[in-house]
């Protein structure tokens, strides 16, 4: 009978333990962001890096995509021009933001109020499992967040939110589906 309480106390909180503490004025935000907030919203995922990372720029573009772009900060300064120019930032980190606008309607020539909501940043999974941890599952270690699939899709009805931390080959990305 021990071992079988033992073992329900195990399984409850492999189980009950990996639940999202997801905070719905968090989730909001990241669904609603002003563009005087990008930045540190951006800053807030690139915290949590292992190597220091520095803030270069914000590129936008006309279909409103913006892009937050850092760069390790001991590469130096004309290979991160040159990286920047190449049109492809391939040494870079974007932390990528979409531009939309609440209660627009185009029938009524209503412009509508202009917020971004977050897409997706890629790296390394040490690098951005901090973020995902500090806002969704505080309680786990990075190896059971890493180990444990249900830790990468988080979807909730309301606050609206499918968002998901997910691996393509070597390279692991924050996504978004908003």
């Amino acid at each position: 009978m021990k071992k079988f309480f033992l073992f329900f106390i195990l399984l409850s909180g492999l189980v009950f333990g990996q639940e999202c503490k997801c905070d719905s004025n968090f989730i909001k935000y990241f669904n609603e962001i002003k563009e005087d907030k990008i930045k540190s919203f951006s800053d807030d995922i690139i915290s949590g890096f292992e190597k220091e990372q520095k803030y270069i720029k914000i590129l936008s573009n006309e279909s409103g995509l913006l892009k937050v772009i850092y760069y390790d900060k001991d590469i130096p300064d004309t290979i991160v021009k040159n990286d920047i120019e190449s049109g492809f930032c391939s040494l870079c980190t974007e932390v990528i933001f979409q531009k939309y606008f609440r209660g627009r309607n185009s029938d009524l020539n209503i412009k509508g109020e202009e917020y971004f909501n977050f897409i997706s940043v890629e790296g390394k999974y040490l690098d951005l499992y901090k973020w995902w941890q500090k806002h969704f599952y505080p309680n786990l270690s990075k190896e059971e967040i890493l180990f444990t699939d249900k830790t990468h899709y988080i979807k909730i009805d309301e606050p609206r939110i499918n968002i998901r931390f997910t691996k393509t080959l070597d390279t692991w990305e924050i996504f978004n589906k908003f």
